[in-house]
């Protein structure tokens, strides 16, 4: 900066470079999300995906037969599995549930169910899917 070394060319000392700090995100967001019927087994398969981030463990829980949205901290769930989903990633989820009982329904997914991972979006964590039981 005080040019104190003399150089044949003072003008090629300088470089810019653009980088982008915090680039990418958490988001926990699901595939739509397919009910299919065989008797009385209702067998559901969507993808769970993430964003640019690596998350740590969080909890997905599961209602069979919900007709209200879940959201953090809700009740009741039928089951609930911990999982992580790397960074750029979409992990096949599929759920057989045997010997449902006959009507309709809504079955409904929410990832991140305690809401311990912090997302770029919140609104996208619940993925549903309506079957009717003969």
């Amino acid at each position: 900066a005080d040019c104190a070394l003399a150089e044949a060319d003072e003008t090629n000392n300088s470089r810019a470079v653009t980088f982008t700090v915090g680039a990418g995100s958490t988001d926990l967001s699901w595939k739509p999300m397919t009910a299919t019927v065989s008797g009385t087994t209702v067998t559901l398969a969507t993808e769970l995906c993430n964003g640019a981030k690596a998350t740590r463990p969080f909890v997905v829980s599961l209602w069979v037969s919900r007709s209200t949205p879940a959201t953090c901290g809700s009740s009741g769930a039928d089951a609930s599995a911990v999982l992580e989903v790397p960074a750029s990633t979409c992990l096949p989820i599929s759920v057989a549930l045997p010997d449902r009982p006959s009507g309709s329904h809504t079955a409904r997914l929410l990832a991140d169910a305690r809401c311990q991972v912090p997302e770029s979006s919140e609104t996208n964590n619940e993925a549903t899917a309506s079957y009717t039981i003969p």
